[in-house]
């Protein structure tokens, strides 16, 4: 994977960019995404909402109740506001790396596309912003797009968001885009560097899809039992993967193996 310029885009240029032509068979995004919208709280990492975009329009199809209780808006708001106002999306990120933001979502579809055009597993996208709380105050979390729906011409014309709290983390100091390449058995990790605007692959430790699902679920607060039964493997396969994990990136305690996780981006 080449390394990639991440240009800031302003809400106008962003909705142009995103904007795909519609596909010729009529097609019901929410039932499109039902499954991954099912299983929704198991890819999350904290407390989460989902939305539904069509870029063919662009707007916001549906989005989950939980949406207004972690933002200062209604989902009808949503609804309405994200047909008409271009601005109405970019104003609840952060003023300082709004446009960036942006820049990264529509690197994130162009990427996704290309991935979709060569018949390679699309990479998992992580991107780390300040976002408005219920309280209008603006607070860490996490954008992910567990799902992608590309038309007869193979853009992305539909998207699964979701956005997760991460104010309960204390590490995250910076905004962040993480590509998180899963179509070898060892996932590679393409960070954003706010220096040089550029995505840079990292040297970070060889996890395996495996030891990375164990991670997911030791930031979530779950203990060695508790993955066991989610990951349906023994106690014991849990602790050699939790060993592994603690050599791997030199953690002696659960919480300094938390904080790598945060600091290096790899939900």
């Amino acid at each position: 994977m080449q390394q990639e310029d991440i240009n800031p885009i302003n809400s106008v240029t962003f909705r142009n960019f995103v904007k795909t032509s519609k596909g010729i068979e009529k097609v019901d995004l929410l039932e499109f995404f039902k499954n991954e919208i099912y299983y929704a709280l198991d890819f999350a990492v904290g407390a989460f909402y989902w939305f539904i975009v069509d870029n063919s329009v662009p707007c916001t199809v549906a989005a989950s109740p939980s949406f207004e209780q972690l933002t200062p808006h209604s989902v009808q708001e949503l609804i309405e506001k994200s047909n008409n106002d271009a601005d109405f999306f970019a104003s609840n990120i952060h003023q300082e790396e709004r446009n960036y933001v942006l820049g990264a979502i529509d690197l994130c579809m162009k990427t996704s596309e290309y991935y979709y055009s060569e018949e390679k597993s699309i990479p998992k996208f992580n991107i780390y912003c300040r976002m408005l709380n219920a309280k209008r105050v603006f607070v860490w979390r996490l954008m992910q797009f567990p799902s992608i729906y590309f038309n007869g011409d193979g853009m992305a014309e539909g998207a699964l968001v979701m956005v997760s709290d991460l104010s309960h983390l204390p590490f995250i100091q910076k905004p962040m885009l993480t590509m998180l390449d899963s179509s070898k058995e060892a996932l590679q990790y393409f960070v954003f560097q706010e220096e040089t605007q550029m995505l840079k692959a990292t040297k970070l430790p060889n996890i395996s899809n495996r030891e990375h699902e164990v991670l997911k679920l030791i930031v979530k607060g779950l203990n060695t039992p508790q993955i066991a039964e989610k990951l349906y493997i023994s106690y014991h396969t849990v602790q050699n993967h939790k060993r592994n994990l603690r050599e791997k990136t030199g953690s002696k305690t659960s919480a300094e193996l938390i904080h790598f996780v945060v600091k290096n981006n790899l939900l």
